[in-house]
Parts: structure tokens; C-alpha cells; sequence
């Protein structure tokens, strides 16, 4: 009958080293922490980081592509898909406003609650209908 190995067991020596490195490497850690301590704000601000790129606020019903491109997070092909669907709405009923909610953002393919959401700080939703002339003075 085979006799039964004993179980390795580690020795004094290398137990001390196993300690001192042990410590050693959290010793490090911690003063790692210490000096690059970051925070992560709760809840994250309202307005990102870009938000002051913008001068003012955009109308969703005039606007370009390029300047729709550049709200943060949207995109040219997202911002195609907001003038493409504002003029399906044109055709289909001339004289009516394609946004005049943020909840209307969502019927543009691609944009959904969360993108919504982002958008809306950095839109203008008017009532009516913007005229392209002037009010004249009834002088």
C-alpha cells in the first residue's frame, strides 16, 4: 500500500515574506488612494460638460442639420432624421409644428426617452408657428 504524502506547508521564512509583501502592496494601495482620490458627484450635474457651447437655445422646427449635429450626443444622422421627419410632418400637414413638446423628440427614429431627455435642456419647444416676416408698425 502507497504511504500518503504530507500536504506542502509552506514555511517560517516564506510565511514572513508572504506577510511583509502583503503589507508592502497595501501600504502602496492606500497611499495610491490617498493621493488620487476621485469623486463621482450624485446625481451628475443637470448640464454636461458641453453645455455652454451653445449660445442659446434651439428650435427643433428651423433648425439645420449642422447645428443639430452639434447638440451633444445627437449626431449628423440623428440630426438627417430630425429634419427628414420634420418635413414628412410639413408635407402632411402644412402650417403644423413638428416639435412643440420634448416628448415629441421621440417620434424621430433613434431617439428615445434617455435621449430625450438629454436633448430637451437645450431646445426651445414654441407654440406657434415661426413666421418669416417681420410685424409691420401700424404707424
Amino acid at each position: 500500500m502507497p504511504k500518503p504524502t504530507e500536504p506542502i506547508a509552506w514555511t517560517e521564512a516564506q510565511r514572513r515574506v508572504l506577510i511583509v509583501l502583503t503589507f508592502a502592496v497595501a501600504v502602496v494601495l492606500l497611499i495610491r488612494l490617498m493621493r488620487e482620490s476621485t469623486t463621482v458627484t450624485d446625481p451628475p450635474p443637470v448640464l454636461g460638460a458641453r453645455s455652454v457651447e451653445l449660445a442659446n437655445r434651439i428650435d427643433p422646427n428651423t433648425a439645420d442639420v449642422a447645428t443639430l449635429a452639434a447638440l451633444p450626443g445627437l449626431g449628423k444622422i440623428r440630426a438627417r432624421g430630425f429634419v427628414l421627419y420634420r418635413e414628412s410632418v410639413a408635407q402632411r400637414s402644412p402650417g403644423e409644428l413638428a416639435f412643440r413638446r420634448p416628448e415629441d423628440l421621440m417620434r424621430v427614429d433613434g431617439i428615445g426617452v434617455a435621449m430625450m431627455t438629454q436633448l430637451s435642456p437645450f431646445m426651445v419647444f414654441p407654440a406657434t408657428q415661426p413666421s418669416n416676416t417681420e410685424p409691420r408698425n401700424a404707424d
